[in-house]
């Protein structure tokens, strides 16, 4: 299969998203992992719950 690294600009304002929708970025993709940097956990934890979250 393909894997393809996304790097989202604009993620804290959600406009980001708006403009990688419109340039086809998701298009035909089946799923998508993302990894969100967090100050509050320490560093090598990886924190994770199923289903939409942090979705904009």
């Amino acid at each position: 299969g393909t894997v393809v690294l996304i790097f989202q600009p604009a993620e804290e304002q959600g406009e980001g998203a708006k403009d990688m929708i419109h340039q086809g970025v998701l298009e035909n993709v089946e799923a998508i992992f993302y990894l969100h940097i967090v100050h509050r956990y320490p560093i090598g934890t990886v924190a994770a719950r199923p289903g939409e979250f942090l979705a904009g």
